[in-house]
């Protein structure tokens, strides 16, 4: 598999590939400080806040961080 099936792959699986908006990735400071110093991580968890969608990690410090909205799963 490469990277460029992934898309394909996911869509035939039954996920939803979506978009990250323009929004989204400039609402991302009005997290609170979650020890995560990825300003993408923190991206996607906006996003999925405003979905309202779940999010998917293994990242035990995001399980634990109790951000309002924010549904983890795994």
């Amino acid at each position: 598999m490469k990277p460029d099936d992934l898309p394909g792959l996911s869509s035939a699986s039954g996920f939803v590939n979506i978009p990250l908006l323009p929004e989204e990735t400039a609402s991302y400071h009005k997290l609170k400080d979650i020890g995560n110093k990825d300003p993408f991580d923190k991206m996607l968890i906006r996003q999925a806040i405003e979905l309202g969608a779940q999010f998917i990690t293994k990242d035990r410090e995001l399980s634990d961080s109790g951000i309002d909205g924010l549904n983890v799963i795994w």
